[in-house]
């Protein structure tokens, strides 16, 4: 039971950390370039974005917390971060600005979680 509170905590953190930062990239850009957050069809890539991110993380910290080996976390760790890159990889036709700025939220928000876990909590 503890196990699995640990993985709804790491993912809902994933989750907050990814939406934060694309919020602050969006907010930012608007700010500085004076743009709009976008059609219709780019709210439903961003909706979808946090699906995919969320089913991803949480695979990510369900390997993270039964696996004890730090080579399989770094290996999760890239393939998530590929896997989450990858699947939006050909919008950067499209829409480049807003794709990097989901690809950088989404590679952030895997990373800094895990980053803080390994550096400070060792022991959960």
């Amino acid at each position: 039971m503890r196990g699995i509170l640990k993985i709804i905590l790491m993912l809902v953190i994933h989750l907050l950390i990814f939406v934060l930062i694309h919020e602050v990239g969006v907010r930012l850009a608007s700010f500085l370039f004076n743009t709009s957050k976008g059609s219709l069809h780019w709210g439903i890539t961003v909706r979808y974005s946090v699906v995919l991110f969320g089913v991803i993380a949480f695979i990510l910290s369900a390997i993270h917390e039964y696996s004890k080996s730090k080579k399989t976390h770094s290996l999760s760790l890239l393939f998530a971060c590929i896997l989450f890159c990858g699947y939006y990889f050909t919008d950067l036709k499209y829409t480049p600005f807003r794709t990097v700025l989901l690809m950088f939220s989404g590679v952030l928000g895997f990373l800094l979680p895990v980053i803080v876990k390994w550096r400070y909590f060792k022991s959960l």
